[in-house]
């Protein structure tokens, strides 16, 4: 029988994120992990539309194991979290975990940034990502971090995906990150080549989502999954 994992988020821009990247990994040959033997749900799947921990934690981890363990305990089912956000290396990582709020306030938003940025000739970049599995007891069985690097441009161009997408010119590489597994400083990739001929939310999905700081953290669940086989009899592993 499968075992039903709830993705705990009420963002759909990422719900839709989880779906495609679970699409495009089931398909990559490396990862012969079958679709059947783990079934992902989202919350709206259980009829619950009111799902918005407190997130009280000063790093990305902190916040995806509240979310997660919120997660678990309200659907009593083994639960998946995640907490993204951007760095600029110029503004010592800002906005980071605030994120979310910088883009909510009417005062920063993606034009704030940009007009902080105005005079800055560093203009390195990264998503972050932190991915957490926990169990209905509020135990941690998985956690991870990834990144994904860029460069921020000048003005808005594109209109796909959402937040700090217009501004974002990516580096194109996949596995940057693959043995990066907790935090770690800002390092932009000495291989990485920035695509300057379009943004984030330039690019289709299916292409954003083979790439991105979400894709590598499901595709080091996916790997964590292949190993296990009962999710409710392991201890907390990071990968």
């Amino acid at each position: 029988m499968p075992q039903e994992i709830i993705i705990c988020s009420s963002n759909q821009g990422k719900l839709r994120e989880f779906a495609e990247i679970l699409d495009i990994l089931y398909e990559r040959s490396s990862l012969e992990l079958d679709p059947e033997q783990y079934y992902f749900k989202n919350l709206r799947d259980l009829g619950i539309n009111d799902f918005d921990p407190e997130e009280t934690g000063s790093t990305y981890l902190e916040n995806a194991r509240i979310k997660a363990i919120a997660g678990a305990k309200r659907t009593n089912q083994i639960s998946l979290a995640d907490d993204s956000g951007i760095e600029v290396q110029a503004l010592n990582g800002e906005p980071g975990i605030y994120s979310g709020r910088y883009l909510r306030d009417p005062d920063k938003g993606v034009n704030g940034l940009l007009t902080s940025m105005a005079d800055k000739e560093n203009r390195e970049v990264r998503y972050v990502c932190a991915l957490v599995l926990a169990n209905p007891e509020g135990e941690i069985i998985f956690e991870t971090m990834s990144y994904w690097y860029g460069e921020l441009a000048t003005e808005k161009h594109g209109e796909q995906g959402f937040g700090f997408d217009p501004i974002v010119y990516p580096v194109l590489e996949t596995n940057y990150d693959d043995q990066i597994h907790i935090e770690q400083e800002f390092k932009f990739p000495e291989s990485g080549h920035t695509n300057k001929t379009k943004t984030v939310a330039e690019m289709e999905s299916r292409e954003k989502n083979s790439y991105s700081h979400r894709f590598k953290a499901m595709k080091k669940l996916l790997r964590f999954l292949l190993k296990k086989v009962d999710l409710a009899q392991d201890s907390a592993d990071v990968i």
